[in-house]
């Protein structure tokens, strides 16, 4: 089944800017009909205070149950910053992979979506896939697995995969992901459909 993504972006910086963005989102998708988890519809984004607030107080404030996802970055990417007055500082993901973090997550979210190599090792080869424990841990802790981003264009196939069917291959049945996202969904869905 292939479902919609929505990400709210930058929430820190857009409610350092006084913007509520995730309440703007929120209202729109409950205006189109998708407020319950039974809707073909994940929200996501990295960053887990503003995921947490959503799930804690925007959801049933508004009525709304969505299926939430967070996704993870590393410190050093500055995807996430947190203000303390006017600095701002990289908001820290290291807590998301010791050993009880996919359960804290599990609190507040439905699934995760980690980068690739979060999830197979860059030291894989062409058969010895190296999953790392983020997989098991997440699994364990109930959450849907949905890593990003799979692109089909020259220098995005990783070593480990003859080409984007392959990678894909190596994702849903030996990694065992729940989905992925992709900018190519026309060929994420013929390879599936040909499964």
């Amino acid at each position: 089944m292939t479902l919609a993504s929505t990400e709210i972006k930058a929430p820190w910086f857009h409610r350092h800017e006084g913007k509520d963005i995730s309440k703007a989102v929120l209202t729109v998708l409950k205006q189109y009909g998708y407020d319950t988890k039974d809707d073909s519809i994940y929200l996501q984004c990295f960053d887990a205070n503003e995921l947490q607030r959503i799930n804690d107080q925007l959801l049933p404030d508004m009525g709304m149950d969505l299926k939430l996802v967070q996704l993870i970055a590393y410190t050093d990417w500055n995807e996430t910053m947190v203000y303390q007055g006017d600095k701002k500082q990289p908001y820290r993901y290291e807590w998301m992979f010791e050993s009880k973090g996919m359960e804290q997550v599990a609190r507040y979210a439905d699934g995760i979506g980690p980068w690739k190599p979060m999830l197979v090792d860059s030291s894989s080869t062409k058969g010895n896939i190296k999953v790392t424990p983020l997989m098991a841990s997440a699994k364990a802790a109930g959450l849907a697995v949905h890593p990003y981003t799979f692109r089909a264009d020259e220098g995005r196939i990783p070593a480990y995969a003859e080409d984007f069917d392959d990678m894909l291959n190596i994702f849903y049945y030996q990694v065992k992901v729940d989905g992925v996202f992709t900018d190519f969904p026309d060929k994420a869905v013929e390879f599936l459909n040909s499964k």
